[in-house]
Parts: C-alpha cells; structure tokens; sequence
C-alpha cells in the first residue's frame, strides 16, 4: 500500500502545481481526493498480494545484505 499512497502523492502534487492541472486531469474536490486516495490504496494492495503471492521480488538481494557503497 505504500507504493499506491507514493504514486497518489505525486498525482495530488501533479494536479496542484500543473498549471492546467485541474483542466487536463480533474477537478480536486473533497470526493475526488478520497476517492482517488482509495483507488490507490486498493492498487497497492492488490501489487503488495501479487508480489507475495507470486513470490516476486524486486530486490536482487536480501534488504540486510545490500552492497555497501564505496563511497564513505
């Protein structure tokens, strides 16, 4: 669900600091921005349980085994 809530943030941010914003995309009322944050809580839902019900996993590696970085 944290993927869906990142991607909804970037469509209010889009949609309020698009200077046509609210022209091209739709207008932000009090409905649209609930609605819109339950449609993209539902689309990260339904990744997180495809990810895990497939066993996909994006990361090439265990999170605590990551490479260190050469830098500092």
């Amino acid at each position: 669900m944290k993927y869906g809530v990142f991607v909804w943030t970037c469509l209010i941010i889009t949609v309020l600091a698009a200077p046509r914003g609210e022209e091209l995309l739709f207008r932000l009322t009090p409905k649209t921005f609930v609605l819109s944050l339950i449609g993209h809580l539902v689309f990260g839902a339904v990744l997180g349980y495809l990810m895990r019900w497939t066993g996909l996993n994006v990361r090439p590696y265990p999170a605590d085994r990551a490479p260190r970085s050469s830098r500092g």
